[in-house]
């Protein structure tokens, strides 16, 4: 089921124009030793629509790149024995430039250190094969996502895992455990009782990541850790899968999706017709049990889900029941009159109940691009083009206003979402300040409607910059409006993920009043 994708963490879809040029430069050095590095790879990704840039260090470390201007721009800086740096690896690789204007940006590369070691059966010493080990970046709040996963091959016969190209910093280690198989038809007349297996488990041992051990990595160090795993009793999710009675009944393709976040996400399989299912070898939590109804050329004919929490016993009754895809049609007006709409515009619709990103189709700025058929029944987050010179003012589905951040409901067979574009947005620029009222250099600003008090806010939907060398920051493109405003710096930004801080402390920042056409000047102060 390719649609399908479990666990999918999204921190941000910019998909955008370019609207003009800037330009970036700075230097790359060593971590460790201070002396520059010639010969690193500085590249860009835009968004959609920008060119992709590219620069090489050179002796002095030196770089300089021209870079596409109001938007959002990821950078990736690469030199073969040192660890890459993106966005998996630390925020200040993602820039916004003014256009016609210029920015400073220095960076450290590390040398990559690694962890290796074995797997094996606490009681017996038996090595576990096809297990699955991951490093995740710790910070403060994981328990509240998945973070950035270094994955290792599955483990060998020996119970050998090894994980290359770590960058310094301090990680998570996360066993899961094979699924293969546990997804099938139940025997007639099944009784077996659940046998004993292996759960997901967190280093050293223990079953949820608050309680996980951190490994910290140092430049350049190599790490072996042994880890032992004990069988205990499991659960299982059973029951059946109707097809409504005018639907030919064809295979059926399953997805669990854990509801916990910051754990291994489940597993995936397939039944030859719906019917009687049973999933085994899971332990205790909050699952959704996705499926998808395929013909023979595997297309996706209908869809299903429920949640089901496994509490001290497995759960023999599930039912779920098929139902055809929706569509959505997204229509684009102006709040001005007179004013002409963009001629291009994309969107990609997010799932909320684990299915994942639905963008197949047509080109951009084909019609048909404006319709996506064939979605899962649910919630959804829409990411959408980032247009210079264009704020998105308000949404409606059906008629029905659409708060910011507020996920649309796509129960009906068709809906229709109403955007509509200002073509005057304003901008908020400033500086970033520590309680001394220094300017702080490579502070994360994150923005919100104060309409929407910062409660639920997905990050992808929040505006997002980092300040330059003298702490100076600018987010464009705002609808005219009220916003709140907070800076996080150093092991402060580590907790970006933790929605409900986050949330908190915008309910808490001052409003500040942004105009049609205008720049507003503020200071925000880190950690308040």
């Amino acid at each position: 089921m390719r649609r399908c994708f479990a666990g999918l963490i999204f921190v941000g879809l910019c998909l955008a124009q370019s609207g003009g040029e800037a330009t970036l430069s700075g230097r790359i050095t060593d971590a460790a030793t201070h002396q520059p590095i010639e010969g690193a790879a500085i590249s860009s990704r835009g968004g959609r629509g920008a060119k992709p840039a590219s620069a090489v260090s050179d002796a002095s470390g030196a770089y300089s790149m021209r870079l596409p201007a109001a938007e959002r721009v990821s950078l990736e800086i690469s030199k073969e024995g040192y660890s890459t740096l993106d966005l998996r690896s630390t925020d200040s690789t993602e820039v916004r430039l003014k256009a016609g204007g210029s920015e400073t940006r220095n960076f450290e590369l590390s040398r990559p250190g690694s962890l290796s070691g074995h797997l094996v059966d606490r009681d017996s010493g038996k090595p576990l094969q096809g297990f699955y080990i991951h490093a995740i970046r710790w910070y403060a709040g994981l328990e509240n996502s998945t973070g950035f996963r270094y994955p290792a091959f599955p483990t060998g016969a020996d119970g050998a895992f090894s994980i290359a190209n770590l960058p310094p910093a301090s990680y998570v280690m996360v066993v899961d455990p094979p699924m293969g198989g546990k997804i099938r038809v139940p025997e007639k007349d099944q009784e077996k009782k659940d046998e004993a297996g292996y759960g997901p488990t967190w280093y050293p041992g223990v079953p949820r990541p608050e309680m996980a051990s951190p490994v910290v990595i140092g430049y350049g160090e190599d790490r072996r850790i042994d880890m032992q795993l004990r069988k205990h009793d499991m659960l299982h999710i059973a029951g059946t899968v109707d097809v409504p009675e005018n639907m030919k009944n064809y295979p059926v393709t399953f997805t669990l999706v854990t509801e916990e976040k910051g754990r291994p996400t489940g597993a995936e399989g397939q039944i030859p017709r719906a019917g009687p299912f049973r999933i085994d070898g899971l332990e205790e939590g909050s699952y959704r049990v996705l499926v998808a109804h395929q013909n023979i050329h595997g297309a996706n004919l209908g869809y299903g889900g429920k949640a089901v929490t496994l509490a001290g016993h497995s759960v023999d009754d599930l039912k779920i029941e098929l139902r055809p895809g929706v569509s959505l049609r997204v229509e684009v007006k102006m709040a001005e009159e007179k004013a002409e709409t963009p001629r291009n515009f994309y969107f990609v619709p997010l799932s909320l109940d684990g299915w994942g990103p639905m963008d197949d189709g047509d080109p951009p700025g084909s019609p048909a691009r404006m319709t996506r058929t064939g979605l899962p029944p649910g919630r959804y987050n829409l990411a959408t083009m980032q247009i210079p010179g264009y704020a998105v003012v308000s949404r409606t589905l059906n008629g029905t206003p659409v708060p910011p951040g507020a996920p649309l409901d796509l129960e009906s067979p068709e809906s229709l979402l109403t955007i509509v574009l200002t073509s005057t947005p304003g901008s908020i620029t400033g500086t970033v300040r520590d309680s001394e009222q220094q300017a702080v250099a490579g502070a994360t600003v994150m923005l919100s409607p104060e309409s929407f008090g910062g409660g639920g806010l997905p990050l992808s939907d929040r505006e997002v910059a980092v300040s330059d060398g003298n702490g100076r920051f600018t987010i464009s493109g705002l609808a005219p409006g009220r916003y709140q405003a907070i800076a996080m710096n150093g092991e402060d930004r580590r907790g970006t993920m933790d929605t409900g801080a986050i949330a908190e402390r915008l309910r808490m920042a001052e409003a500040i009043v942004v105009e049609a056409g205008k720049s507003t000047s503020v200071d925000v102060t880190v950690g308040k």
